[in-house]
């Protein structure tokens, strides 16, 4: 959903449509969701943590896998958690 909202036009969604066929999407979880939960309470105010970097966040975590972003500082100061830029 996060990269569908960053869209800035149709050609934009259908690049992202594209590329989405080719991942796993991964459900939020009960257990994901607590964790996104303790998240944003620990990072909310003092790092301005966003509900969406919360779940995507708690996934990652949940499943044990390097989160690749754009933008690690939204990530870099979860514990636990591996994040690297792509490029």
């Amino acid at each position: 959903m996060e990269l569908v909202a960053g869209c800035r036009d149709a050609a934009d969604l259908r690049q992202i449509q594209q590329f989405l066929r080719q991942v796993t999407s991964l459900p939020v979880s009960a257990s994901i969701s607590q964790a996104a939960h303790q998240l944003m309470e620990s990072f909310s105010l003092s790092h301005g943590l966003q509900i969406p970097d919360a779940l995507i966040a708690a996934t990652a975590l949940e499943h044990r896998l390097t989160l690749y972003t754009k933008n690690r500082r939204h990530f870099q100061m979860i514990p636990g958690l591996t994040v690297h830029r792509p490029y």
